[in-house]
């Protein structure tokens, strides 16, 4: 009973963290919105306004420029790029109908055409003027046939048959919203289509007005999606994105999967798979000489038997030792016998008992088994003597 209300209290955690982050999620998204709804309904209002309004900038305001007989300036701004295409690019007629307002704000990228000069734009009622430091442009309306606003960058690309050459004017982001209305404005009215260009101002303001943001639905934790929904989520995205995209990460999402589950499963193998065991050499080795028997007048002859060499885990040195016989080696048996023989002068009178004698030094056997001062009339001992022949 008590793990059961653990995990209960655990889910019911879960749901109620996952709702708030979801009406806070909901609230962000909303705010947005309305802030831009908001935002072109204000632009919307204004331009209507403007466009009822035969408002123009004074000449005594403006930068040097020579204006022609009944031509004024409605809009101007500073700090604009000359862009110069290599060739033509065929570009719509220029129309009022074509007028909306995500073209009015494009993302503030630079465009990719070669920025030939920089300098000022007057948006006259009769064409657009640019001034620059080294380069100057004019686009009559009465030559103008070609006209696009770029919705990836901030420039308008212009197009007249006294030119060869696509031209464009790339503004500052906060000046592209103007300076493109004004520009539709002026050539509505030098069409004599200005009262086709409020008219479509007014529906596209109506139409504005039914996209409205509504307040979103709260969300409660009962709402909260279940374990499998969210590996849905986690494999697919959410139900939200487009169906390519969600195919698209839910293949990537299976065959890392796949992938893991492979090696976890070549891992697990290695671990369970037995050791193959590893035997040992067995190489024959000889045993150590034996003693001499009394009868016995040099070394041992006895046929050393063959035993299994010792583990891989012992030392070198020792191996190799162990596998050295005294018949292979004669030298070193000799030396032995012959230490064997200096200690057993060591063992006093019992000696005799094993065949033991001395030599004295001129050249006489004395059998009395190295008793001291046994070659004393000889002229003392000289060597043992084994066997006694």
């Amino acid at each position: 009973m008590g793990i059961n209300s653990l995990v209960s209290g655990l889910a019911s955690s879960r749901r109620e963290r996952w709702a708030s982050r979801e009406n806070a999620r909901r609230h962000r998204r909303y705010e947005t919105a309305l802030a831009t709804w908001e935002a072109d309904d204000a632009e919307l209002t204004a331009m209507i306004a403007t466009v009822g309004d035969d408002r123009t900038i004074s000449p005594s305001v403006l930068p040097p420029l020579d204006l022609r007989r009944g031509e004024d300036v409605l809009w101007t701004s500073t700090g604009v790029s000359l862009v110069q295409l290599p060739g033509s690019v065929p570009l719509p007629e220029p129309a009022h109908r074509a007028f909306a307002l995500p073209a009015t704000r494009p993302k503030p990228r630079t465009p990719s055409a070669a920025v030939a000069d920089h300098g000022n734009v007057f948006v006259t009622t009769r064409r657009v003027v640019f001034r620059g430091g080294r380069l100057n442009r004019e686009f009559a309306y009465p030559k103008l046939v070609g006209l696009a606003h770029d919705t990836t960058s901030t420039c308008t690309y212009l197009n007249v048959n006294n030119r060869k050459k696509t031209s464009g004017l790339s503004l500052d982001p906060g000046q592209v919203a103007y300076f493109r209305f004004y520009l539709t404005l002026a050539l509505a009215d030098w069409a004599g289509e200005r009262d086709g260009f409020v008219a479509h101002l007014a529906r596209l303001r109506a139409d504005h007005q039914r996209f409205r943001s509504t307040v979103p639905a709260a969300a409660y934790p009962a709402d909260a999606p279940g374990s499998l929904d969210l590996v849905a989520r986690l494999y697919f995205g959410s139900p939200g994105r487009p169906p390519a995209l969600r195919a698209a990460q839910g293949a990537g999402m299976i065959a890392v999967t796949g992938l893991l589950g492979l090696l976890i499963l070549a891992f697990v193998v290695s671990l369970l798979a037995p050791a193959e065991p590893v035997a040992a050499p067995l190489t024959p080795s000889r045993s150590p000489p034996t003693s001499a028997s009394p009868g016995n007048t040099g070394p041992s002859a006895a046929a050393p038997a063959a035993t299994p060499s010792r583990p891989a885990s012992q030392s070198p040195t020792r191996s190799l030792r162990a596998q050295r016989s005294p018949v292979a080696d004669p030298i070193r048996a000799a030396a032995k016998e012959t230490k064997g023989s200096a200690d057993s002068t060591k063992r006093g009178p019992r000696a005799s008992r094993h065949g033991i004698k001395d030599q004295c030094e001129d050249r006489t056997v004395n059998p009395s088994g190295e008793r001291q001062g046994s070659c004393s009339h000889n002229g003392g001992n000289r060597r043992p003597v084994y066997g006694g022949r």
